[in-house]
């Protein structure tokens, strides 16, 4: 499982694609457990960090990712996405995890417009976050 502290309040929210996410009307918090047991079932044995962080810069390509400041030696990645449905611009700050049994991606999410608020909130919470079995 994963823990963080983060000065929202937020509701647990079972999104696609993601092992857990959580939301409030104004910011969004999603992760993605993917263990090395998954990418060795997927014929990739002995993935390192260093693997996963350019894989999930590759899977991510077409979103023109800017590296981040890293969060407690943690790579991070800041990009936007426009959610064209409801007219509104995303801004995104993914940070990456390692722990025991694999990898974590953990993306803090706000409207662009309100981003430059939350994201002393999120650094402060991608520095709290705590994994378990």
């Amino acid at each position: 499982g994963i823990e963080f502290y983060l000065r929202i309040r937020l509701v647990k929210e079972s999104l696609e694609g993601y092992t857990v996410g959580y939301a409030a009307d104004t910011a969004i918090v999603l992760a993605l457990h993917e263990t090395k047991a998954e990418f060795a079932e997927a014929g990739v044995e002995d993935v390192t960090f260093e693997q996963y962080v350019e894989f999930v810069k590759g899977a991510n390509e077409d979103k023109a990712i800017v590296d981040g400041e890293p969060i407690d030696g943690n790579p991070t990645m800041l990009y936007d996405f426009k959610n064209e449905e409801q007219n509104v611009t995303y801004r995104y700050l993914t940070v990456l995890y390692e722990a025991d049994d694999g990898f974590w991606m953990v993306q803090f999410a706000s409207q662009k417009d309100n981003f430059d608020a939350y994201e002393p909130s999120f650094i402060e919470a991608a520095k709290s976050v705590s994994f378990s079995a």
